[in-house]
């Protein structure tokens, strides 16, 4: 049965869930480096060569990186493209361009997944939402949830040759340059690799995660 994704294990420790601190005995960036590995399984036909495989850092849900939550006690109507969030306390920890998640508002038109921050005051966020609706506070239990950092800055990527359980003419087939990776993000990014048309060929894929900061 072909799999759907490829979800990463790591040598030593490795994340299981969001905002977990990865540390080792080296100080500075170094420590943060992840040292994992996945196998894929082909399924029926050719694996892509019109399609692309998921990997996951952790199980394509939890995100690397470090998670923030902060409170919102009313929003205004939206003027087409954004609407403005008042919050509870600074917001200067958001920058425009943050991705952020919206819940907790008792308009659902309020609540936005994934959504851009346009801009930030001291105490609101512009976000994007061409639909919401205005919603006097105090709302309880309204908030918005971010996460920051967690995007590799270089992430080495290698077919592990004589991994055990390996199909050879999957592994021999699949070469450096023929395999690729694409929209790396903090949760995971895409894998492609062409001439993987074996079905059941099982190959195993190596790779390193860095971060410079």
């Amino acid at each position: 049965m072909a799999q759907t994704n490829l979800t990463l294990s790591y040598i030593g420790t490795g994340p299981t869930g969001t905002g977990q601190t990865i540390v080792d005995q080296t100080s500075g960036p170094k420590a943060k480096t992840l040292f994992g590995y996945g196998t894929y399984t082909v399924g029926s036909g050719t694996w892509c060569t019109t399609s692309a495989v998921p990997v996951y850092w952790i199980d394509g849900t939890a995100s690397l990186g470090k998670t923030y939550a902060i409170s919102f006690w009313a929003v205004d109507a939206s003027d087409g493209t954004n609407s403005v969030y008042y919050s509870v306390g600074p917001d200067s920890s958001l920058i425009a361009g943050d991705v952020i998640t919206v819940t907790g508002f008792s308009v659902s038109a309020n609540n936005v997944t994934a959504a851009t921050v346009a801009s930030v005051g001291s105490n609101f966020v512009k976000i994007a939402n061409t639909s919401g609706t205005k919603e006097a506070g105090p709302i309880v239990g309204a908030q918005g949830v971010y996460n920051r950092g967690g995007i590799p800055d270089v992430v080495l990527m290698w077919p592990a040759q004589g991994h055990s359980g390996d199909t050879a003419a999957a592994v021999a087939a699949c070469t450096p340059a023929a395999a690729f990776l694409s929209s790396i993000t903090a949760k995971g990014a895409t894998l492609t690799t062409p001439n993987l048309t074996s079905t059941g060929s099982v190959v195993t894929f190596g790779f390193i995660l860095e971060f410079a900061s």
